[in-house]
């Protein structure tokens, strides 16, 4: 069954009148919702590039009786918001340009999940303008992150929820580059690089050997992620002095000689992945005497 969002606004409100309030909160959620890829960027606005997304619904089926949506982000804690055992289903955040099942393509360009998300920004900074303090950091820098989760729901033939699936979420606004020249004058500007990051956390957990070295000698890192591929890079200080390919979560890095004499703060980078983020070890100190 796949109906227009009209359709089912329609319905929703018909059977709230008969339903009447929620009965019952549902325990925690049945599965996860895919979402492909895990991380991405967009802006608001015409003419602003925006990554897609792809939501798909869990292995696990829904009950007898019921159809699967996709279609939905709230602020994490607030499922119960949308989904409570025995409502109907309550006005979403759209994502996907139309209720398809069992997968829904879209972005997160739609006006109701800008009004969500803005509520994450610092005073005086909006899509339109950044506040002077928050303009006059460098591209990039990351002005508000949050978690939210994106939410389907299986319902019966009247709307009312049965089960639901969640998926965690990390939202974050950032500065972005100044509005190009060519730049058309009848289209909006945004002036914030929004993204979302669905990855698994990751850890780094780096040994270096030896500490106590010659000026001419070699160090070996010997590292361990949670991440099973990707690169890491081992940093002196901010300089990255060796590079290398992880191999089922681990690497043995060989870092060039350290000329210069005295201590040197190593630290091993992992870059992050399609399925991990970046995260970086706790600091080892080198003496080179």
């Amino acid at each position: 069954m796949n109906l227009s969002k009209r359709a089912i606004m329609v319905a929703t409100a018909a059977t709230a009148l008969l339903v009447g309030a929620p009965t019952a909160a549902l325990a925690a959620p049945a599965g996860t919702v895919g979402l492909s890829p895990l991380s991405g960027k967009w802006q608001f606005g015409t003419g602003n590039p925006s990554d897609s997304v792809t939501l798909t619904a869990p292995a696990a089926a829904c009950p007898a009786g019921s159809t699967y949506y996709i279609n939905a982000l709230t602020a994490a804690g607030r499922e119960a918001d949308v989904v409570t055992a025995g409502a109907p289903l309550a006005p979403l955040v759209t994502l996907g340009a139309d209720l398809a099942i069992p997968a829904q393509s879209g972005t997160f360009t739609g006006g109701s999940t800008q009004l969500l998300v803005n509520s994450i920004l610092p005073a005086g900074t909006s899509d339109l303008e950044l506040s002077p303090a928050d303009a006059a950091k460098p591209v990039g820098t990351v002005l508000a992150t949050a978690p939210f989760s994106v939410v389907g729901a299986c319902v019966d033939s009247s709307f009312a929820v049965t089960t639901y699936a969640a998926t965690s979420v990390d939202i974050s606004a950032a500065t972005r580059a100044p509005k190009p020249a060519d730049w058309p004058a009848n289209t909006f500007y945004d002036a914030l690089q929004w993204s979302w990051d669905a990855r698994s956390a990751t850890t780094v957990d780096a040994h270096v050997y030896p500490t106590r070295v010659k000026r001419d000698q070699a160090v070996w890192a010997v590292v361990d992620t949670s991440a099973t591929r990707g690169k890491v890079q081992v940093l002196d200080g901010t300089k990255v002095v060796a590079t290398a390919d992880l191999c089922e979560g681990y690497a043995l890095v060989r870092i060039p000689p350290l000329t210069t004499k005295g201590q040197h703060t190593l630290t091993v980078v992992f870059t992050g992945s399609d399925t991990h983020r970046p995260a970086t070890s706790a600091p080892i100190t080198v003496t080179v005497i």
